[in-house]
């Protein structure tokens, strides 16, 4: 977890909170020599949706399987100030830059996954033209 914190160039607490996870957990899981449990993978590959995933579970491969963004993801993170004062009190914004980022990143693996389940579909269909 420590060498993907460093390829996204993020402290523990900025790493923590893309993870929606608590400051000193992320630091307890950092200082950990244990592996990963598979919540914390899943945790991972949800918010992170470009993290290879086979670099995540095998360790094989590239970390990223894109380059996200050419800057460091310090200006995705929610901004504490993001704030909407109401009569009731005050409520956060439900959608800031790293979410809209976030969704992005999500369409563009989707848009990915179905480019390559046509490609496959194709190739089928033509081995079964050519073995006619």
């Amino acid at each position: 977890m420590g060498h993907l914190r460093t390829v996204l160039n993020l402290t523990p607490s900025e790493f923590a909170t893309l993870l929606d996870l608590p400051t000193g957990r992320m630091k307890r899981i950092l200082k950990s020599r244990a592996k990963p449990s598979v919540s914390l993978l899943a945790c991972i590959r949800r918010a992170l949706p470009y993290i290879n995933p086979d670099w995540l579970i095998l360790g094989e491969g590239p970390v990223l399987l894109s380059k996200p963004f050419s800057a460091p993801l310090h200006h995705l993170l929610p901004d504490p100030g993001n704030s909407i004062g109401t009569n009731h009190g005050t409520a956060t914004q439900s959608y800031t830059v790293f979410s809209c980022q976030h969704e992005l990143a999500f369409c563009r693996t989707h848009v990915h996954l179905l480019l390559q389940t046509i490609q496959d579909k194709e190739r089928i269909i033509n081995l079964i033209d050519n073995a006619d």
